[in-house]
Order: C-alpha cells, then sequence, then structure tokens
C-alpha cells in the first residue's frame, strides 16, 4: 500500500514480480490520481478485501498478475480472482499477464475480468485506457442509480402533494 488520495477511484496493482509493480507503481503515481495500494501476493489483496468496507461511490479496479507464483500455499491469478468476486463483486479485475494467447484470456474472462492486457512495451497505456474506461461505465452507473431515485422522489412528493390538496378540497370545498 503506497499511497492514498481523497477520491475514491483505487487501483490495486498484484503482481509478483516486483520490478514490473515498482514500473507500474511509478507510472499510475506520475500520471494519474488514483489511490494506488500495491501487492506482491494476492493472499494480502483478499486480506485486504476482507478487513475493508468500502464506500457504495468508491470504484475498486485490481490489476491482477495471471501467472502469480504458487510456491506454499499460495494461490495463482485465477483462484485470486475467483476468491475477490466472492468478497467484492463489484469490484473489477483487469488481468495481466505476459503469456498472451487467447486461452488465458478466454479462461480469466470466464472467471470475471473484466479484460485480459499481455504485458508489453504498450500494456501500462493499455491499463490506463481500460481503467479508464471502467470509471466511465462506474460513473454513468452510479448516475442512472441517482436519477432513478431522484425521479422516484419525485414521483412520490408529488402523489402526496396531490392526496392533501384533494383532502383539503373535501374539508373545504369554499377555498377552491
Amino acid at each position: 500500500m503506497i499511497r492514498r488520495r481523497r477520491d475514491s477511484i483505487n487501483v490495486y496493482l498484484v503482481d509478483d514480480d516486483e520490478l514490473h509493480l515498482r514500473i507500474l507503481l511509478n507510472k499510475f503515481a506520475t500520471t494519474t490520481s488514483y489511490n494506488i495500494n500495491t501487492y506482491t501476493n494476492g493472499e494480502d489483496l483478499l486480506e485486504y478485501f476482507v478487513q475493508n468496507n468500502f464506500p457504495k461511490k468508491s470504484i475498486n479496479i485490481v490489476v491482477l498478475d495471471y501467472m502469480l507464483s504458487v510456491s506454499g500455499d499460495r494461490k495463482n491469478g485465477v483462484e485470486i480472482l475467483k476468491l475477490l468476486k466472492d468478497i467484492n463483486s463489484d469490484t473489477e479485475v483487469i488481468m495481466l499477464s505476459g503469456k498472451g494467447d487467447i486461452d488465458t484470456a478466454i479462461n480469466a474472462m470466464h472467471h470475471g475480468a473484466i479484460t485480459f492486457i499481455e504485458k508489453s512495451e504498450s500494456s501500462f497505456a493499455r491499463l490506463n485506457n481500460n481503467i479508464k474506461w471502467i470509471i466511465s461505465e462506474k460513473r454513468l452507473k452510479q448516475k442512472k442509480g441517482e436519477s432513478v431515485f431522484s425521479t422516484k422522489l419525485f414521483i412520490f412528493l408529488s402523489i402526496g402533494i396531490l392526496v392533501i390538496l384533494y383532502l383539503i378540497y373535501l374539508i373545504f370545498p369554499n377555498l377552491f
């Protein structure tokens, strides 16, 4: 866990390759205003998600290495993805891997990843573009939900006012 900002966009970088993790962290830190958290294994990320409640308006995006090392009791990226979706289904996961075949991508997306990006020279730009897209989609969904609530509230209040006016008319017909 590296830095915190006041906005509600949280990006979690999970990669057992510490050099790649530092490169991504540096690029995000210098070009974005997201809250960035880093983990070298998926278990620490899962523990963080279990221990913390996230506000409804927060946007949580995990960039998860597909090929996390599985030494000891460590889980690979797909296992972490499955458990993470069980803990917080609203979290969006971008799977990242040096192995870019179609079967790997299909497997990741089958288990809930929103997209799959192969590690390359352009992977940061692709990550950043996907994160921006996720943020815009989440904000659009939030605004739609707020709009539906506002519409229902308006209808409820309008009906309430009409009922009150009707009751006043019935009780005091001379006022109208």
